[in-house]
């Protein structure tokens, strides 16, 4: 499946990061030369320099191959915009990320039915309430075949005291978020799991499959 990423902020890399770990071939578009130069370094995505809201920049991309389009910029008008031009290309999922809540009505209304209502990004990229409702909107709704799931440690885990590189490593999963007594922070690899952590984790779905309890 090939995914048009537009914006290559916190919430364009993370979800390109995601997307290409499970498989999908992931295609970022940014108007900052030095987001695109990070992301191709980093992620070892497709990148490409230019406006989202220019068809040429979008064709240039790929679009016209694309399966699914997330418009995830700081600008609700470049995203709506991005967003409109995607589904003249036929494009099967445009999502778009939205601020104003007066322009999710306006994308309804036109269409864009699959709105990503803003989160505060910048200080915690996922919070545990978002995880269950936008990241499956991100991931799920592309192809059905990612599961999110939640993981508590308990005093019997052989996993207490493991790192969560360990467990990635083990699962073949990829961390979304770990919550330590009520609070929300993103995962580090090298962060040892504690009695009572909880943690938020992206898998492929199988059926039939659950991770074991850590």
């Amino acid at each position: 499946m090939r995914v048009v990423i537009a914006g290559g902020g916190g919430v364009g890399e993370a979800t390109a990061k995601i997307l290409k770990n499970h498989g999908y071939k992931v295609t970022v578009v940014d108007i900052n030369p030095e987001v695109c130069e990070k992301i191709a370094r980093t992620l070892e995505v497709a990148v490409v320099v230019g406006d989202v809201v220019s068809p040429l920049t979008l064709e240039e991309a790929g679009i016209d191959r694309a399966d699914a389009f997330i418009a995830v910029t700081g600008h609700d008008n470049v995203n709506l915009i991005s967003g409109l031009l995607a589904m003249n290309y036929g494009i099967k999922r445009v999502m778009v990320r939205i601020k104003d809540p007066a322009y999710i009505e306006a994308c309804k209304s036109i269409g864009l039915c699959e709105v990503i209502e803003h989160v505060d990004i910048a200080s915690m990229w996922l919070e545990a309430m978002v995880l269950r409702n936008k990241i499956v909107e991100i991931a799920n709704l592309l192809a059905g075949d990612l599961e999110i799931e939640e993981i508590v440690v308990t005093e019997k885990s052989k996993y207490v005291g493991m790192k969560i590189r360990d467990v990635v490593e083990k699962e073949h999963v990829y961390p979304l978020l770990l919550e330590v007594e009520g609070k929300a922070e993103l995962p580090k690899m090298n962060r040892e799991l504690k009695l009572g952590d909880k943690v938020f984790l992206l898998r492929k779905a199988r059926k039939g499959f659950r991770l074991p309890e850590l």
